[in-house]
């Protein structure tokens, strides 16, 4: 209902060299780095490649097995772009990202009856158990061509792919029925989407723009959704999309 949020990119710049970095540091072993640089590969073509990563214990340790703690934040991300500029009239840039998350779960505990406010569990139930990592791949490819055919008309090819691969679980209220937890719940989703969009930019005289486009989607996913719930009860489920546009 809000709209749409666009991010747009840089373009990789011909014929100029710039390099960025980034840190920051603070409590809770809080840790990230930003690194960007900006290459030229001769008069016309150029590079660009990013890297992020971000770290961060968590607040509640675990008494149980499996993970150290919950809360933990432990990301990466990657991005390269080429950009090739043959002609004045044709452009050519292809573009790859990468983020990968192994947060470690929330942990979620019962809480007193608002207005009261209960404190952060610095540690969790002893029932805890096997808690794994958060396992959150997602990754993309972009190949776009513009070509200016005339002095007042471009034509742009925008192609993408993307897929994700993502493992989330999250364990609640553990020990709330002796051994079993309130809820434990996985989640196991894969993903991947192509579109292609052909688009004709142009005006006539100084007082008519136009834009006409074509536009394809589609995408395809699969699930297993995994949860024991209330003294060990367990429901799955198996979830599939198939989606045009």
């Amino acid at each position: 209902t809000g709209g749409a949020i666009n991010f747009i990119t840089v373009a990789p710049e011909l014929g100029a060299f710039r390099f960025k970095q980034v840190l920051t540091a603070g409590n809770d072993s809080l840790f990230k780095t930003r690194t960007s640089a900006n290459l030229p590969l001769g008069e016309n073509a150029a590079a660009q490649i990013s890297y992020f990563h971000a770290q961060k214990d968590g607040p509640t340790r675990n008494l149980g097995t499996g993970v150290s703690r919950f809360g933990d934040q432990d990301r990466d991300a990657y991005r390269g772009a080429f950009r090739w500029q043959p002609s004045d009239k044709l452009d050519l840039r292809y573009t790859y990202d990468r983020t990968e998350s192994n947060d470690t779960p929330a942990y979620a505990a019962a809480v007193p009856l608002y207005p009261a406010k209960g404190d952060r569990p610095k540690d969790s139930s002893t029932f805890v158990r096997n808690l794994e990592r958060n396992d959150i791949t997602s990754q993309g490819h972009n190949f776009t061509i513009s070509w200016d055919v005339a002095e007042n008309l471009q034509l742009k090819s925008v192609t993408g792919y993307r897929e994700l691969d993502s493992f989330i679980n999250q364990n609640y209220a553990p020990g709330a029925f002796g051994p079993f937890p309130a809820s434990r719940t996985e989640f196991h989703q894969k993903q991947e989407q192509v579109s292609e969009e052909l688009q004709a930019i142009g005006n006539v005289g100084d007082r008519f723009d136009y834009v006409l486009g074509l536009y394809y989607f589609s995408e395809e996913a699969e699930g297993q959704d995994t949860a024991l719930q209330f003294a060990n009860r367990l429901i799955a489920r198996s979830i599939t999309a198939e989606n045009k546009a």
